[in-house]
Protein backbone atom coordinates (compact mmCIF):
# COMPACT_ATOMS: atom_id res chain seq x y z
CA UNK A 1 0.00 0.00 0.00
CA UNK A 2 2.90 2.72 0.87
CA UNK A 3 3.90 2.41 -2.65
CA UNK A 4 0.94 2.28 -4.42
CA UNK A 5 1.05 5.57 -6.39
CA UNK A 6 -2.85 5.62 -6.87
CA UNK A 7 -2.54 7.93 -3.72
CA UNK A 8 -0.62 10.52 -5.18
CA UNK A 9 -3.02 11.03 -8.25
CA UNK A 10 -1.32 8.73 -10.84
CA UNK A 11 -2.48 5.18 -12.49
CA UNK A 12 0.07 2.46 -13.30
CA UNK A 13 -0.63 0.29 -16.70
CA UNK A 14 1.52 -2.24 -17.62
CA UNK A 15 4.16 -0.82 -15.61
CA UNK A 16 3.98 2.52 -17.43
CA UNK A 17 2.76 5.64 -15.06
CA UNK A 18 0.00 8.18 -15.65
CA UNK A 19 -1.76 10.95 -14.56
CA UNK A 20 -4.99 9.67 -12.96
CA UNK A 21 -8.34 11.67 -13.10
CA UNK A 22 -8.77 11.74 -9.54
CA UNK A 23 -6.65 14.03 -7.22
CA UNK A 24 -4.15 12.27 -4.87
CA UNK A 25 -4.89 12.17 -1.25
CA UNK A 26 -0.98 11.97 -0.43
CA UNK A 27 1.78 14.44 -1.73
CA UNK A 28 4.70 13.69 -4.21
CA UNK A 29 7.16 15.05 -1.59
CA UNK A 30 5.86 12.35 1.27
CA UNK A 31 5.80 9.64 -1.11
CA UNK A 32 9.13 9.76 -1.83
CA UNK A 33 10.01 10.29 1.06
CA UNK A 34 8.19 7.01 2.41
CA UNK A 35 9.70 5.21 -1.26
CA UNK A 36 13.25 6.17 0.54
CA UNK A 37 12.93 4.88 3.97
CA UNK A 38 11.32 1.66 2.07
CA UNK A 39 14.42 1.14 0.35
CA UNK A 40 16.47 1.89 3.62
CA UNK A 41 14.89 -0.47 5.63
CA UNK A 42 15.42 -3.07 3.35
CA UNK A 43 18.86 -2.62 3.22
CA UNK A 44 19.30 -2.86 6.43
CA UNK A 45 17.37 -6.08 7.01
CA UNK A 46 19.61 -7.45 3.90
CA UNK A 47 22.88 -6.15 6.11
CA UNK A 48 21.77 -7.81 8.93
CA UNK A 49 21.22 -11.21 7.40
CA UNK A 50 22.86 -11.36 3.89
CA UNK A 51 26.24 -9.46 4.95
CA UNK A 52 26.48 -11.15 8.37
CA UNK A 53 28.50 -13.99 7.81
CA UNK A 54 30.69 -12.55 4.89
CA UNK A 55 30.85 -9.18 5.24
CA UNK A 56 30.10 -7.11 2.22
CA UNK A 57 33.13 -4.68 2.17
CA UNK A 58 36.24 -6.74 3.34
CA UNK A 59 39.49 -5.99 1.66
CA UNK A 60 37.71 -2.90 0.51
CA UNK A 61 37.49 -0.80 3.15
CA UNK A 62 40.16 1.20 4.89
CA UNK A 63 41.00 4.14 7.29
CA UNK A 64 42.33 7.38 6.55
CA UNK A 65 45.54 6.60 7.53
CA UNK A 66 45.54 3.84 4.91
CA UNK A 67 45.33 0.86 7.50
CA UNK A 68 42.87 -2.00 6.42
CA UNK A 69 39.63 -2.64 8.20
CA UNK A 70 38.92 -5.43 8.85
CA UNK A 71 35.51 -8.06 10.26
CA UNK A 72 35.27 -8.17 13.33
CA UNK A 73 32.35 -8.28 16.23
CA UNK A 74 31.08 -8.31 19.15
CA UNK A 75 28.40 -9.72 21.82
CA UNK A 76 25.86 -7.47 23.66
CA UNK A 77 22.53 -8.98 25.41
CA UNK A 78 22.64 -12.14 23.24
CA UNK A 79 22.83 -9.90 20.47
CA UNK A 80 26.07 -10.17 17.71
CA UNK A 81 27.25 -6.83 16.52
CA UNK A 82 29.29 -6.48 13.53
CA UNK A 83 32.09 -4.04 12.53
CA UNK A 84 35.05 -2.93 10.82
CA UNK A 85 38.00 -2.32 13.14
CA UNK A 86 41.49 -0.58 11.69
CA UNK A 87 44.51 -3.19 11.40
CA UNK A 88 46.64 -0.64 13.39
CA UNK A 89 43.74 -1.08 16.82
CA UNK A 90 44.27 -5.09 16.34
CA UNK A 91 48.16 -4.73 16.11
CA UNK A 92 48.07 -2.39 19.16
CA UNK A 93 49.33 0.43 17.58
CA UNK A 94 46.31 2.83 18.34
CA UNK A 95 48.67 5.79 17.16
CA UNK A 96 48.85 4.45 13.52
CA UNK A 97 44.61 4.22 13.60
CA UNK A 98 42.78 7.15 11.51
CA UNK A 99 40.68 9.07 12.42
CA UNK A 100 37.79 6.24 12.65
CA UNK A 101 39.33 3.35 13.78
CA UNK A 102 36.16 1.36 14.45
CA UNK A 103 33.01 1.41 12.39
CA UNK A 104 29.49 -0.30 12.57
CA UNK A 105 29.55 -3.20 9.53
CA UNK A 106 25.71 -2.75 8.86
CA UNK A 107 25.82 1.39 8.84
CA UNK A 108 28.71 1.52 6.46
CA UNK A 109 27.86 -1.00 4.50
CA UNK A 110 24.61 0.45 3.67
CA UNK A 111 25.97 3.80 3.01
CA UNK A 112 28.19 2.31 0.48
CA UNK A 113 25.01 0.37 -1.14
CA UNK A 114 22.90 3.78 -1.02
CA UNK A 115 25.87 5.67 -2.84
CA UNK A 116 25.78 3.12 -5.29
CA UNK A 117 22.46 3.22 -5.84
CA UNK A 118 22.79 7.23 -6.49
CA UNK A 119 25.75 6.90 -8.69
CA UNK A 120 23.53 4.55 -10.63
CA UNK A 121 20.44 6.42 -10.93
CA UNK A 122 22.58 9.80 -11.63
CA UNK A 123 21.93 9.77 -15.15
CA UNK A 124 24.66 12.40 -16.12
CA UNK A 125 26.93 10.35 -14.61
CA UNK A 126 25.53 7.35 -16.16
CA UNK A 127 26.20 8.73 -19.34
CA UNK A 128 29.71 10.06 -18.51
CA UNK A 129 30.61 6.01 -17.54
CA UNK A 130 29.14 4.87 -20.47
CA UNK A 131 30.37 7.20 -23.29
CA UNK A 132 32.56 4.71 -25.64
CA UNK A 133 28.49 3.00 -26.72
CA UNK A 134 26.48 4.39 -29.27
CA UNK A 135 23.50 6.60 -28.43
CA UNK A 136 21.15 3.40 -28.83
CA UNK A 137 23.10 1.62 -26.30
CA UNK A 138 23.81 4.21 -23.89
CA UNK A 139 19.92 4.91 -23.00
CA UNK A 140 19.58 0.52 -22.79
CA UNK A 141 22.36 0.40 -20.03
CA UNK A 142 21.10 3.23 -18.55
CA UNK A 143 17.87 2.12 -17.96
CA UNK A 144 19.48 -1.28 -16.42
CA UNK A 145 21.22 0.58 -14.40
CA UNK A 146 17.95 2.50 -12.70
CA UNK A 147 15.89 -1.43 -12.82
CA UNK A 148 18.55 -2.56 -10.65
CA UNK A 149 16.15 -4.42 -8.38
CA UNK A 150 18.75 -5.29 -5.49
CA UNK A 151 21.63 -2.74 -5.01
CA UNK A 152 22.72 -5.24 -2.33
CA UNK A 153 24.01 -7.91 -3.71
CA UNK A 154 27.64 -8.60 -2.88
CA UNK A 155 28.46 -9.26 -6.64
CA UNK A 156 27.60 -6.27 -7.95
CA UNK A 157 29.37 -3.97 -4.96
CA UNK A 158 32.08 -6.08 -4.93
CA UNK A 159 32.57 -6.32 -8.66
CA UNK A 160 32.36 -2.72 -8.79
CA UNK A 161 33.77 -1.15 -5.63
CA UNK A 162 37.21 -0.94 -5.60
CA UNK A 163 38.17 0.91 -2.60
CA UNK A 164 36.08 2.43 0.67
CA UNK A 165 37.85 5.36 3.03
CA UNK A 166 36.86 5.72 6.13
CA UNK A 167 37.72 9.21 7.91
CA UNK A 168 35.70 11.37 10.71
CA UNK A 169 34.39 13.58 7.93
CA UNK A 170 34.10 11.66 4.65
CA UNK A 171 33.51 8.61 3.35
CA UNK A 172 35.66 8.16 -0.37
CA UNK A 173 34.41 5.09 -2.21
CA UNK A 174 36.51 4.45 -5.51
CA UNK A 175 34.63 2.65 -8.04
CA UNK A 176 35.88 1.11 -11.37
CA UNK A 177 33.83 2.19 -14.54
CA UNK A 178 34.79 -0.90 -16.60
CA UNK A 179 33.70 -2.98 -14.87
CA UNK A 180 30.32 -0.94 -14.26
CA UNK A 181 29.59 -0.95 -18.15
CA UNK A 182 30.77 -4.56 -17.98
CA UNK A 183 28.23 -5.24 -15.15
CA UNK A 184 25.67 -3.38 -17.18
CA UNK A 185 26.17 -4.94 -20.19
CA UNK A 186 25.66 -8.10 -18.38
CA UNK A 187 22.49 -7.50 -16.54
CA UNK A 188 21.22 -5.61 -19.92
CA UNK A 189 21.25 -8.70 -21.66
CA UNK A 190 19.41 -10.82 -19.00
CA UNK A 191 22.32 -12.88 -18.18
CA UNK A 192 23.36 -14.23 -14.75
CA UNK A 193 25.41 -12.14 -12.87
CA UNK A 194 28.91 -12.67 -11.62
CA UNK A 195 31.57 -11.64 -9.59
CA UNK A 196 34.07 -9.93 -11.95
CA UNK A 197 37.72 -9.63 -11.01
CA UNK A 198 39.71 -6.55 -10.78
CA UNK A 199 41.93 -5.71 -13.13
CA UNK A 200 45.60 -4.26 -12.70
CA UNK A 201 44.29 -1.44 -14.89
CA UNK A 202 40.90 0.43 -13.50
CA UNK A 203 39.07 3.78 -14.85
CA UNK A 204 38.69 4.95 -11.54
CA UNK A 205 35.54 7.00 -10.39
CA UNK A 206 35.94 8.68 -7.35
CA UNK A 207 33.41 9.81 -5.12
CA UNK A 208 33.62 11.61 -2.16
CA UNK A 209 30.28 12.41 0.49
CA UNK A 210 30.65 14.49 3.35
CA UNK A 211 29.29 12.38 6.70
CA UNK A 212 28.40 13.09 10.22
CA UNK A 213 29.33 10.35 12.46
CA UNK A 214 27.14 10.48 16.22
CA UNK A 215 26.69 8.31 19.07
CA UNK A 216 23.12 8.55 20.06
CA UNK A 217 24.24 6.13 22.83
CA UNK A 218 26.34 6.81 26.72
CA UNK A 219 27.78 3.32 25.85
CA UNK A 220 29.31 4.52 22.49
CA UNK A 221 28.70 1.23 20.96
CA UNK A 222 25.77 2.63 18.13
CA UNK A 223 27.27 5.22 15.67
CA UNK A 224 25.01 6.17 13.15
CA UNK A 225 26.59 7.99 9.30
CA UNK A 226 24.52 10.51 8.08
CA UNK A 227 25.25 12.51 4.71
CA UNK A 228 25.49 16.24 5.14
CA UNK A 229 25.43 16.66 1.40
CA UNK A 230 23.78 20.11 0.54
CA UNK A 231 23.72 20.74 4.17
CA UNK A 232 20.00 18.63 3.12
CA UNK A 233 18.64 18.14 7.00
CA UNK A 234 17.98 14.37 7.55
CA UNK A 235 15.21 13.71 10.13
CA UNK A 236 16.72 11.24 12.79
CA UNK A 237 14.79 8.39 12.57
CA UNK A 238 14.71 6.95 16.17
CA UNK A 239 13.00 10.82 17.39
CA UNK A 240 10.48 9.94 14.18
CA UNK A 241 9.83 6.55 15.31
CA UNK A 242 8.95 7.50 18.49
CA UNK A 243 6.66 10.43 17.55
CA UNK A 244 4.70 7.77 14.88
CA UNK A 245 4.49 5.48 17.63
CA UNK A 246 2.91 7.78 19.88
CA UNK A 247 0.18 9.04 17.43
CA UNK A 248 -0.48 5.29 16.58
CA UNK A 249 -0.73 3.94 20.63
CA UNK A 250 -2.92 6.75 21.09
CA UNK A 251 -4.78 5.78 18.43
CA UNK A 252 -4.73 2.56 19.55
CA UNK A 253 -6.27 3.19 23.28
CA UNK A 254 -8.87 5.56 21.69
CA UNK A 255 -9.98 2.11 19.60
CA UNK A 256 -10.19 0.34 22.81
CA UNK A 257 -6.86 -1.24 23.69
CA UNK A 258 -5.22 -0.77 26.97
CA UNK A 259 -1.42 0.08 27.85
CA UNK A 260 -1.00 -4.00 28.29
CA UNK A 261 -2.11 -4.75 25.23
CA UNK A 262 0.68 -2.60 23.26
CA UNK A 263 2.80 -4.13 26.28
CA UNK A 264 1.94 -7.24 24.52
CA UNK A 265 2.45 -5.83 21.48
CA UNK A 266 6.07 -4.90 21.67
CA UNK A 267 7.24 -7.79 23.81
CA UNK A 268 8.10 -5.40 26.76
CA UNK A 269 8.86 -6.68 30.42
CA UNK A 270 6.75 -2.91 31.96
CA UNK A 271 4.58 -0.35 30.80
CA UNK A 272 7.33 2.30 31.11
CA UNK A 273 8.58 2.65 27.44
CA UNK A 274 4.54 2.40 26.44
CA UNK A 275 3.60 5.20 29.03
CA UNK A 276 6.76 7.31 28.13
CA UNK A 277 6.17 7.22 24.22
CA UNK A 278 1.85 8.05 24.63
CA UNK A 279 4.10 11.53 26.55
CA UNK A 280 5.46 12.78 23.13
CA UNK A 281 2.32 13.04 21.85
CA UNK A 282 1.98 16.25 23.66
CA UNK A 283 5.30 18.03 23.03
CA UNK A 284 5.35 21.31 21.70
CA UNK A 285 3.97 21.14 18.00
CA UNK A 286 6.85 23.21 16.80
CA UNK A 287 8.74 20.59 18.14
CA UNK A 288 7.46 17.99 16.63
CA UNK A 289 7.66 19.64 13.05
CA UNK A 290 10.97 19.96 13.78
CA UNK A 291 11.53 16.34 14.28
CA UNK A 292 9.93 15.15 11.54
CA UNK A 293 11.78 17.35 9.04
CA UNK A 294 14.99 16.98 10.31
CA UNK A 295 15.88 20.65 11.57
CA UNK A 296 15.72 20.22 15.47
CA UNK A 297 18.81 20.96 17.56
CA UNK A 298 21.42 18.29 17.06
CA UNK A 299 21.50 17.81 21.52
CA UNK A 300 17.74 16.62 20.91
CA UNK A 301 17.71 12.36 21.85
CA UNK A 302 14.93 10.41 22.90
CA UNK A 303 15.34 10.42 26.58
CA UNK A 304 15.34 14.50 26.52
CA UNK A 305 12.05 14.40 24.63
CA UNK A 306 10.77 12.22 27.48
CA UNK A 307 12.46 14.31 30.47
CA UNK A 308 10.59 17.43 28.77
CA UNK A 309 7.99 19.43 30.68
CA UNK A 310 4.16 18.56 29.10
CA UNK A 311 3.64 22.14 27.82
Amino acid sequence: MLSNKIYIGKIIHKENVYEGEHNGIIDEITFEMVQKLLYENKVDKICGTKCSSNSLLTGLIFDDNGNKMTPSHSNSHNRRYRYYVSQAIKKYNKSQAGSVSKIPAGEIEKFVILSTKELLHNKKQTQQILSEFDVNTQIKLIKTAKDIEDYAEPKLIRSIVIRVVVSEKTVEITYDAKNIREILSILSAGDELNLIPKSKEIDPIIVSKQIRISQPSKSGNILILKAKENNVPEPNPYLVNAIVKSYYYHKQIQNGRTIEDLQTEENLKDSKYIRNILNLKYISPVLTNQILTGVQSEDISLQKLINMKLL
